[in-house]
């Protein structure tokens, strides 16, 4: 019985550390791609830390929706494009929480 309950516990801690790591390495990532899309990197790591903290996995997976097509311009030229590029999401939850974030680390760092 102790070697299961050990079992048990040692693959607990194993999922955390990987799960906890594949998390704090989305952040370490949505802060360097926003840090590498012009934004200032106090935003941009506020961004990565509430992101990771409100979706999933999955759901932060589908930001990268937003990335530019073919023939399109790195940044959204009109609200046109950056409707179809939400669209592109396919996920109201996401949508609503990225709005929200981006809202959120603007107003506390100023911007």
């Amino acid at each position: 019985m102790a070697i299961v309950l050990a079992a048990v516990l040692l693959g607990g801690i194993v999922l955390y550390l990987a799960f906890g790591r594949a998390e704090q390495s989305a952040e370490e990532r949505i802060t360097a791609d926003l840090v590498a899309r012009g934004l200032p990197r106090p935003l941009a790591a506020c961004m990565g830390r509430e992101l990771t903290a409100r979706l999933s996995l999955p759901q932060l997976a589908k930001l990268r929706r937003l990335e530019p097509g073919p023939g399109e311009a790195e940044v959204p030229m009109n609200a046109a494009e950056l409707i179809e590029r939400l669209r592109r999401i396919d996920d109201p939850v996401v949508v609503e929480t990225g709005a929200r974030v981006a809202a959120i680390c603007a107003l506390r760092h100023g911007l």
